[in-house]
């Protein structure tokens, strides 16, 4: 189900995505649908089997999705345009990984501080995460999460639990399709429309610029996988 338009704070829920489609910094890799089979409609309860239909299901499997939830056909249009872009980003992302570590796979200063290559960062969301480091926010997962085209951004440390964002700049948001959900260690936002990614860059710069700054930049990021692609590359932070 979409979310309603405007603020959503839910501070004292917890998530019921659990981790699924977010790029993860902590990992480091991306999780991209199979092509669907015919098993994939005994477990519609799947996000990643319900992904599989929305991507490459047929007809059939979409009609029983659409009954099963009772979603819409403009619903389904809807997920299904988000879960197609999302699948065709992270292929390009794969394609440009490739192409930089044959031509280029000495990491820059950046890269090292944030433990891995560029390229690993959904592009509509790379130059949110730069300015947010540089605000001071440690950061370890970000880009498409879920199935109704949710982005998301998630933090080391409860950043935002003091944070409540103006309802001028929810409005203006809101007006432009989008909504806003800030949690103390996330932020994320859904659309109403068919946004590009392009689209979804600006949403995220204007949202970020919006963030509060802390004192200094965010500290080298300390997860394992972090940790261990510096070391790989000899740096010493």
């Amino acid at each position: 189900m979409l979310k309603e338009e405007g603020f959503v704070d839910r501070r004292t829920e917890m998530c019921d995505h659990g981790n699924f489609s977010g790029t993860c910094h902590l990992c480091q890799s991306v999780s991209r649908p199979e092509s669907s089979g015919g098993e994939a409609i005994k477990d519609l309860g799947n996000h990643q089997i319900i992904e599989q239909i929305l991507v490459s299901g047929t007809e059939a499997e979409r009609e029983v999705l659409c009954k099963r939830y009772g979603l819409s056909q403009e619903q389904l249009d809807h997920f299904r345009y988000f879960a197609v872009l999302r699948n065709s980003t992270l292929s390009k992302m794969e394609e440009d990984l490739e192409q930089r570590l044959l031509k280029d796979p000495q990491p820059t200063p950046e890269e090292l501080a944030l433990g891995t290559y560029i390229e690993n960062i959904e592009p509509q969301v790379r130059a949110a995460i730069s300015t947010l480091r540089q605000k001071g926010y440690s950061t370890w997962e970000s880009g498409f999460y879920g199935i109704e085209g949710e982005q998301r951004i998630s933090f080391q440390e409860d950043f935002l639990k003091d944070f409540i964002p103006s309802s001028e700049f929810v409005q203006a948001l809101t007006k432009k399709g989008v909504v806003l959900d800030v949690e103390p260690s996330s932020i994320s936002f859904t659309t109403q429309r068919k946004s590009s990614l392009e689209e979804i860059e600006d949403a995220w710069k204007e949202i970020v610029a919006n963030l509060p700054s802390f004192v200094s930049l965010a500290q080298p990021s300390s997860l394992p996988n972090a940790v261990d692609f510096r070391e790989k590359h000899g740096a010493d932070f």
